[in-house]
């Protein structure tokens, strides 16, 4: 074989291992038949040699965990250190399924040099999406509109409230479809609003175009997802008879003497919260009785 004499039961190994055998490695015969060559009766140093049914090179490697969950590996290139580096991702859905996304996994990652960095290994997505915020606050070459501080307050509140109890812990490596579809079921079975639930896709949209800039991720699951049907259900809002407003100014009126004339102004000139908590002592004309209402920042 090759200019070299070996035996058959080594060629059955090698062809087993997919290339030669390292030196020193001794390949023993079947227990029961010393004729038999069959890869999985033959021993290894006294292990049992096992065949697996090779991929071709740089297809990568598919392995099915459990019922309808696949680990899907290519190898992209090497480390400083000369040690192979590889991709992983967790698929659900059927074999066939699972092939194409493994082919597409290949041409995603190509030679490796389009890959996450290390640090994003233990970067869970609360990470991101607070990185995400934060970098809106200021003026920058990547964000040119800085947000209000009622956007920022409001994404913040968000995060807190629909992405971290459910994905914030998530590796962001490991965030697949089936965690954003748990994220929006959830929300869905809470009861929030369309208005609601296009906001949490937005944000988390624009943090993962964010995290593609800076190379973190390789992919944006956000891409084309279709929101759940909500299933909120608006209710009427019935303002309150004349002499029950009375009765609540009065009450304000005694327990909190300083919000009362605010809530007075709102009941009598239906003015707005984002108006009240913008209004000015230079906004107010006390010689006309005019206020004149500005946005709150």
């Amino acid at each position: 074989m090759d200019g070299r004499v070996t035996t058959v039961r080594r060629v059955v190994c090698e062809l087993a291992a997919g290339g030669p055998l390292p030196a020193g490695v001794k390949v023993g015969a079947c227990p029961d038949e010393p004729l038999c060559v069959r890869s999985d009766h033959l021993r290894m140093n006294g292990a049992v040699v096992v065949a697996h049914d090779r991929a071709r090179k740089g297809s990568g490697s598919m392995t099915e965990v459990r019922r309808g969950v696949y680990k899907l590996s290519v190898v992209a290139g090497r480390h400083g250190d000369g040690t192979v580096r590889r991709s992983f991702r967790t698929f659900h859905g059927t074999r066939s399924e699972a092939a194409r996304e493994l082919a597409a996994l290949v041409a995603e990652v190509g030679d490796g040099s389009a890959l996450p960095p290390p640090v994003s290994k233990t970067m869970t997505l609360d990470d991101l999406v607070t990185q995400y915020i934060d970098s809106c606050r200021e003026d920058s070459d990547e964000n040119p509109k800085t947000w209000e501080a009622s956007t920022l307050l409001r994404y913040d509140g968000i995060r807190r409230n629909y992405i971290s109890p459910v994905l914030g812990h998530v590796k962001l490596s490991q965030v697949s479809d089936e965690h954003i579809d748990r994220c929006f079921a959830k929300m869905r079975r809470l009861g929030a609003s369309s208005s609601h639930m296009n906001q949490v896709r937005s944000l988390l949209s624009g943090a993962f175009k964010w995290a593609r800039r800076r190379k973190l991720v390789t992919r944006n699951p956000m891409a084309g997802y279709e929101l759940p049907k909500s299933k909120y259900m608006k209710r009427e809002v019935v303002p309150p008879e004349l002499e029950d407003l009375v009765a609540l100014l009065n009450g304000a009126t005694q327990r909190i003497p300083d919000v009362a004339p605010v809530l007075s102004l709102a009941a009598t000139t239906g003015m707005r919260r984002g108006e009240l908590s913008g209004l000015r002592r230079s906004s107010l004309a006390c010689t006309d009785q005019r206020a004149r209402a500005r946005r709150s920042r």
